[in-house]
């Protein structure tokens, strides 16, 4: 796992996920408690992008499609649908405000951190093009 930097961390708003995309590779964001904390920005159910949107009480993390609903602080499933965890990463704010994120190269990531072929190509490469396979790539 290599630190990246993701975002300033005045970005980060407490009650909100933020998500963002980083060497193709989704991240949620979000400050719980005083505490910037970071996961996968895709659901391990359906990898449905999980942010922007509110927090539930306690920095849980509701997925849109079919109501999963992971603590931020380690990943694990509270309610919805069967899943695995959510990928939980190591966050920290540098010296110069920006949050940097551990995060796996593309062939270490989990299923959920990749796209709905399989592959570490990016959500938004694939909405603008749905209909390719992926030898097609981005």
């Amino acid at each position: 796992m290599a630190m990246m930097v993701v975002a300033p961390a005045s970005e980060v708003t407490p009650g909100t996920s933020h998500l963002y995309e980083v060497d193709g590779v989704q991240v949620l964001l979000m400050q719980v408690d005083g505490e910037i904390r970071a996961t996968a920005g895709l659901c391990t159910h359906a990898a449905t992008l999980l942010g922007p949107f509110e927090l539930l009480d306690d920095g849980l993390i509701e997925c849109p499609s079919h109501g999963a609903v992971f603590d931020s602080s380690d990943g694990q499933l509270i309610e919805g649908p069967k899943c695995p965890a959510l990928p939980v990463y190591p966050a920290e704010v540098d010296e110069q405000g920006m949050v940097r994120v551990a995060l796996p190269a593309p062939e270490e990531q989990a299923p959920a951190e990749q796209d709905p072929f399989g592959g570490a190509r990016s959500m938004s490469a694939w909405f603008a093009n749905p209909g390719a396979t992926p030898d097609q790539g981005s």
